[in-house]
């Protein structure tokens, strides 16, 4: 099977990132385009990531299904520019990249081993709220100058991005949002950054915060779909 990507620098964009999250995955591949599940060793982070079948100009007409290390993958994608390919089987991998001068070409062998494929939980969150990209990714920054943590809290009239813990330095920032509804998360910052480094998607996120739940968040345009989910750092 041969697949040829539309969206090259958005398709990049997630394999670039996503092995930050994760070390082997399933891709599932079928007429409406392609998908994966997974979640890190430490069970802090579920991701789940869904390509319509505008990223690519021709599928499949059953389910096909290859693994693939994240690793490898994106050191393979990170060496193609245009016109990339992806051509599969179960013995090998092929991913290319053609241009009227030159073609480039990685060959490497299909995995074999099993896969887990973990399903979320189904959650209802006290506050949905869809926020600018950059005032999130922005307001993480910040933090990272002087804490570990971040507390994302909603109140009635904004949402806030802090850090936790008692630092020398201590940062906030706010966005006007209105909404009766008001809750408050403290995550490790680490993990909740590795999911604003896939910023070639859009630029909104929508948010699902509870008190002490696990944080939701969605990132998605015409090509692909990213939705996560971050366990939160429990208050002593």
């Amino acid at each position: 099977m041969k697949l040829k990507i539309t969206e090259p620098t958005t398709f990049k964009n997630i394999f670039e990132n996503i092995c930050n999250l994760t070390e082997n995955i399933k891709l599932k591949i079928n007429p409406q385009g392609m998908e994966f599940t997974c979640m890190d060793k430490a069970h802090i982070s579920f991701t789940q990531v869904k390509f319509s079948n505008e990223m690519f100009e021709e599928l499949p007409d059953k389910e096909e299904e290859v693994i693939i290390n994240a690793d490898e993958f994106r050191i393979m994608l990170s060496k193609l520019k245009e016109n990339i390919t992806l051509e599969f089987n179960k013995d090998h991998i092929i991913l290319a990249s053609e241009t009227e001068e030159a073609k480039t070409q990685f060959k490497v062998q299909s995995f074999t081993e099993e896969v887990a494929e973990p399903v979320p939980p189904e959650l209802e969150y006290q506050v949905y709220v869809t926020v600018p990209f950059s005032f999130v990714k922005k307001a993480c920054d910040n933090i990272l100058i002087s804490s570990h943590n971040c507390f994302l809290r909603k109140t009635n009239d904004a949402l806030i991005v802090e850090s936790a813990g008692n630092t020398h330095i201590q940062s906030k920032s706010v966005y006007t949002i209105m909404g009766n509804d008001e809750a408050e998360v403290k995550l490790s910052l680490g993990f909740f950054r590795n999911y604003l480094k896939f910023n070639k998607i859009s630029d909104e996120i929508r948010l699902g915060i509870g008190d002490d739940m696990p944080l939701s968040l969605k990132l998605e345009n015409n090509h692909v779909k990213i939705e996560g989910l971050l366990a939160p750092r429990l208050r002593e």
